[in-house]
């Protein structure tokens, strides 16, 4: 799993646990305890997206960045979005015994590289002055993407410029789209 700070890192693996929880009351789809206090369908996709929407923005904040900028309203707009529909996709599969063999860990997991955009978008937005360096991170095979902006040192404002493409770790730009993609934006510390 992706590891950018203590403050993130926490926050992701306590958003991973309770999405494995979630998942569990929903049954994996066996529908005839409902009586035991497993979820339906939508429930289940509700509470999905109501966990993934308040980690989102807590990853955001905890970022630093301020929810009445105008660019993070627009990027949490279009996240809110993609978040519900997902969270759709998901209890469909879920509930259609996709993940009865195995894999539902490994999606799960694709969802706390999401919260990681949000909490590096969060940087950027709250420090646009500030520097970052794109650090590789610990995935075996990186896309030429990340390669090509590895050690790149950029202001705040200049990363937030090319997110319009999708160019910042986990972003949709780049060549690997960002599924897996465990580099991260570092902020750098003036020397004194």
């Amino acid at each position: 799993m992706i590891s950018i700070d203590a403050r993130f890192d926490a926050l992701a693996a306590s958003y991973l646990d309770e999405m494995k929880m979630l998942a569990k009351r929903a049954g994996n789809g066996h529908f005839d305890e409902l009586s035991a206090g497993r979820l339906s369908r939508r429930q289940y996709a509700n509470k999905q997206f109501k966990l993934a929407w308040n980690t989102m923005q807590a990853s955001f904040l905890l970022g630093g960045g301020a929810l009445e900028h105008g660019l993070a309203r627009s990027y949490l707009r279009r996240m809110r979005k993609i978040l519900k529909a997902s969270a759709v996709a998901l209890a469909g599969d879920l509930f259609n015994g996709r993940y009865e063999s195995g894999g539902l860990d490994a999606r799960l997991t694709l969802w706390v590289y999401t919260v990681a955009g949000a909490y590096q978008r969060g940087m950027l937005i709250g420090f646009p002055l500030a520097r970052f360096v794109w650090k590789l991170g610990k995935t075996e095979v990186h896309c030429r993407t990340c390669l090509f902006y590895r050690n790149q040192r950029k202001f705040g404002w200049e990363w937030l410029l090319l997110e319009g493409q999708g160019i910042l770790p986990q972003g949709r730009g780049l060549e690997c789209e960002g599924w897996q993609c465990d580099c991260k934006l570092k902020r750098v510390r003036r020397r004194r």
